[in-house]
């Protein structure tokens, strides 16, 4: 059972409403939910909802996040995968390894998890994730949502139309998402989830509505669609707090359209970097288009060849740059 009626002004503001209306609800996605031990609550329906590996018997905030992908994305199958234990984990990865799905959603922040990581970016399989609750200060968003691999959730409060002031903020943030979804918890009574908890669902089950019937691509392709269909919600641009703003879903006749194509990396043309970078040997002060910047490292020359500051460079460009278990990673 959805309770799409009480999220109705939240379905409407991000587009979801008229995707629902045309039928693209998600329908045939298989949504994978990995997070505490699962528990279907009577309200879910198991039609929809399953626990291959484990399910406990009370409500878990897995319950909660997987509702959230249903509000969203009402036609969609939500697999729910426990995955806070090392076996845990491990029977998670086997499962996902030969039961393929279209879209996995990490609703926790596990800084003791990174030996797993790497067997969850081989699966190639887009994974959204919380982008962490500790407000302004952090450095970063939280493990996973941190990695370039994954999609970096912030949460949206519909009320007061401004970012959630605890989320996580970093360079890693994409994007923000609606949080406070109303979830059925039992028969005829309605309780609010909130946090990136619920933001990283509620966009993982728009993505799903986004793609139904198409095969949902690769996470680099993803942050281009996202990048798109952003509104400003604080500072103009990308920023630490909201990434590229609000996602809301592109208009319905123009994407469904374009949308083979779209989905093909190679045919989504490049935009054109306009930007003029001007570094001095030596110095640590550098100029993008006239405007003076302070480096943290200053152009040196070295055995006869010139080095410069990757990540200044890079960024300056409008390149996204992650560095993880050694391996530096630039996205344009």
């Amino acid at each position: 059972m959805s309770n799409n009626a009480s999220n109705a002004s939240k379905l409407a503001k991000c587009g979801l409403a008229d995707y629902h209306a045309a039928g693209l609800d998600g329908r045939g996605m298989r949504v994978a939910v990995l997070d505490e031990r699962p528990y279907i609550r009577p309200t879910m329906d198991r039609e929809i909802f399953s626990a291959p590996l484990d399910e406990g018997r009370e409500a878990t905030h897995a319950s909660n996040v997987a509702q959230v992908v249903h509000e969203a994305a009402p036609g969609a199958q939500v697999i729910m995968l426990p995955f806070m234990s090392t076996s845990d984990r491990q029977a998670a990865i086997a499962w996902l390894q030969n039961n393929p799905v279209d879209i996995i959603n990490i609703s926790l922040n596990l800084a003791t998890a990174d030996e797993f990581w790497p067997d969850f970016q081989a699966l190639n399989t887009p994974i959204v994730a919380a982008a962490g609750n500790k407000g302004p200060d952090t450095e970063d968003c939280a493990k996973p949502a941190r990695y370039g691999w994954t999609l970096a959730v912030g949460g949206y409060l519909e009320g007061a139309e401004a970012v959630y002031s605890d989320n996580s903020c970093g360079d890693s943030m994409d994007c923000v998402a609606y949080t406070n979804i109303l979830l059925e918890s039992k028969p005829g009574y309605l309780v609010p989830f909130g946090g990136t908890s619920a933001a990283a669902p509620w966009l993982c089950g728009m993505l799903a509505c986004l793609f139904t019937g198409h095969k949902i691509p690769a996470v680099e392709v993803l942050r281009v669609v996202i990048r798109a269909n952003c509104r400003d919600v604080a500072e103009p641009g990308k920023d630490r707090s909201s990434g590229w703003g609000l996602f809301v879903m592109p208009p319905l006749s123009e994407w469904r359209e374009d949308l083979p194509k779209f989905c093909r990396p190679a045919d989504k043309p490049q935009e054109p970097s306009q930007k003029k970078i001007v570094l001095h040997l030596g110095s640590s002060t550098a100029e993008v288009d006239g405007r003076a910047v302070t480096l943290d490292c200053a152009p040196r020359a070295e055995a006869g060849r010139t080095l410069v500051p990757l990540r200044f460079v890079a960024e300056a460009l409008g390149c996204r740059v992650d560095y993880a278990a050694g391996q530096i990673t630039i996205i344009k």
